[in-house]
């Protein structure tokens, strides 16, 4: 019998802008996106994994602290909500920790928009949503749409698997990063564990409108269900019959540095940071208390009133983005400065400090 034909299927490729925050990424990404729309025939795993599902979302928001102020406020290395700590604790099925784990989950917000009653800030997470900026305390409320439309959420997905965890039906699994290589991996996990490596680092949530795409990534009818070849992990595929080349980035700003100047503090800092710290600025002192200083500084504010079609700041991201810094991981041997906690500084920058941009 002849071998069965393969015929070619289309790739699709998405150009982003630079990541300026590696190794922090956002409490939801395309990969959960993507998950989500495709849980009625594909999960990632059976049940819930406390390392695969639940322990992202939480030591992230300690990693989110460090590019955010918001974030810093409650899951810094003095606040509360820091988790690093924790880990034994929340990884344990044991009762006693039950309080801890209804706590949690009863600060995230409802996914899809579901509960009105949580367009305030005290819940999770405390980003932006599909239909404009978060609304933060004392500020006006009276805005187009539904309040909580300015929120963002957990998917449905992460959400049942949050909810799992608080009642203990779950299993701990294994950390992330205890395997060097993908070969490491057992051959049915290795397709998998590569198409997260790269849609880990994306943003899924908020898409008001994105950084590698923008809402529609949301809409089940842009992917592909039949024709995907059986056993094929993960079967997330677009359709090309509906989504032609610029279809999924068409709905994002041109250029791309405008929203990187208007979209801030409740928007993508895994991407785009808001708050960094500086080594040279305070030392391991400023590590705990918390003295951070913008990450545009020196660029000039854009207003705002955007009506009268002045926008100096995304002017200034326009020349000067490339001369922006880094935020990184500091080496391990430098953890001393917050005892056993990883602290992630902004590196490589070349615009001076204090400089304006125009």
């Amino acid at each position: 019998m002849d071998a069965e034909i393969v015929k070619p299927r289309k790739a699709t490729v998405l150009s982003a802008p630079p990541k300026f925050a590696w190794g922090i990424d956002s409490p939801t990404t395309l990969y959960d996106i993507m998950e989500n729309i495709y849980k009625g025939v594909y999960l990632d795993h059976s049940g819930t994994d406390f390392y695969k599902d639940i322990w992202p979302v939480l030591a992230g928001t300690y990693k989110l602290a460090w590019v955010n102020e918001k974030a810093y406020q409650g899951h810094g290395p003095g606040g509360y909500g820091n988790f690093l700590p924790q880990e034994a604790a929340l990884s344990s099925k044991d009762t006693k920790y039950q309080a801890q784990r209804d706590f949690i989950f009863g600060r995230l917000r409802k996914p899809e928009f579901k509960n009105q009653d949580q367009a305030h800030t005290i819940f999770m997470p405390r980003l932006s949503g599909d239909n404009g900026d978060a609304i933060e305390p004392g500020t006006i409320r009276d805005v187009p749409g539904e309040p909580i439309q300015r929120f963002a959420a957990l998917t449905a997905l992460q959400y049942s698997r949050f909810e799992d965890w608080k009642d203990g039906n779950f299993t701990v699994g294994v950390p992330y990063g205890t395997k060097t290589c993908v070969e490491d991996y057992p051959t049915d996990e290795q397709t998998v564990v590569l198409a997260r490596a790269m849609l880990d680092q994306t943003i899924g949530d908020p898409l008001y409108p994105g950084i590698e795409t923008y809402w529609i990534a949301k809409d089940p009818k842009i992917y592909q269900g039949a024709g995907i070849p059986q056993g094929m992990r993960p079967p997330f595929r677009i359709d090309h019959d509906k989504v032609l080349p610029g279809f999924l980035s068409r709905g994002l700003s041109l250029p791309w540095q405008s929203d990187f100047d208007l979209c801030n503090t409740h928007w993508w800092p895994s991407a785009r940071p808001d708050d960094v710290a500086l080594l040279d600025r305070g030392g391991a002192q400023q590590m705990i208390d918390g003295r951070r200083v913008r990450w545009t500084e020196g660029l000039r504010d854009t207003p705002d009133d955007v009506s009268s079609a002045f926008f100096p700041g995304s002017t200034d991201m326009v020349h000067h983005w490339r001369s922006l810094g880094f935020v990184a991981k500091v080496p391990e041997n430098s953890e001393s400065l917050t005892g056993s906690l990883p602290i992630y500084v902004e590196q490589e920058r070349l615009f001076p400090r204090g400089k304006r941009g125009y």
